[in-house]
């Protein structure tokens, strides 16, 4: 794939943009360290600790699956599988909160901001960090060769011809995904590590995580950036619904892309 230097340079400034938008939540926090942020690690406490090690655990016995395993395509059970997991997962860690009397929505966030300013902050965020993924992506592809291979779900979805799977692969990836990870990986995980050991700790493991079980190296790095960026969103609002909105919308746009770009 030859990309025509304009568009390196234009990508370049706009990702040089893009940090300066993200900038006074990174000072903020450099400065200040965990006061920076605005996200209330306050809530979390040695049940939460022992779940979020539960987790991690669990979450690195998948990916050393997934890498280990042979080629296994993604069908329609697994779709449905993988919604069942994270309603256990996610039903885990809202029964551990609630059980001590910590209502999610605050220790989320989630009733900070109006839900259409998370969701044009969201928006908005994403937008400003759209072209480091870009630039991140086109860097991925030209060190591939020029190719690379969808993840298995993303192939499921161009390959099916059976409406209510690609029906199922859009929620899956849109609505159950974004919630889920969000609570699990940013809300929960990020959250409990923060409060122990630091905001920078948690971000750069948690994010590590998250991009790992996706099992798919071609895009490691910048699943590894879109988290880092999703945290950064999460610490400049204090609400979940904030990297939540940006999830479903960059997954969306993915799905959009990979559609009208790559062959059925």
């Amino acid at each position: 794939m030859d990309v025509p230097p304009l568009i390196w340079g234009l990508l370049i400034f706009l990702t040089g943009m893009g940090l300066l938008f993200y900038w006074p939540t990174l000072e903020r926090i450099f400065r200040s360290g965990r006061e920076g942020g605005k996200v209330d690690s306050s809530f979390f406490g040695g049940a939460d600790v022992y779940l979020s090690i539960l987790l991690v655990a669990w979450f690195g016995y998948l990916t050393y699956q997934g890498f280990t395993a042979e080629d296994v395509e993604v069908g329609k059970a697994d779709l449905i599988l993988g919604a069942l997991l994270f309603a256990v997962l996610v039903g885990a860690v809202l029964f551990t909160l609630i059980a001590r009397q910590k209502l999610p929505a605050q220790v989320f966030g989630l009733s900070r901001l109006a839900t259409w300013k998370s969701i044009l902050l969201g928006a908005t965020f994403l937008l400003a960090g759209y072209p480091a993924i870009l630039l991140l992506s086109l860097i991925t592809l030209r060190i591939a060769g020029g190719e690379m291979e969808p993840q298995e779900v993303v192939s499921l979805f161009l390959q099916e011809n059976d409406p209510f799977t690609r029906i199922g692969v859009i929620l899956m990836a849109v609505v159950v995904a974004p919630i889920a990870e969000e609570i699990l990986f940013r809300g929960y995980i990020y959250g409990v590590m923060r409060k122990y050991a630091g905001i920078w700790p948690a971000a750069l493991f948690s994010s590590a995580l998250f991009a790992v079980i996706h099992v798919h190296i071609p895009t490691l790095g910048v699943l590894f950036f879109l988290a880092l960026i999703f945290v950064l969103a999460y610490e400049a609002t204090g609400s979940l619904l904030v990297p939540m909105t940006m999830h479903a919308l960059f997954n969306a746009f993915q799905l959009i892309v990979m559609q009208y770009s790559l062959p059925s």
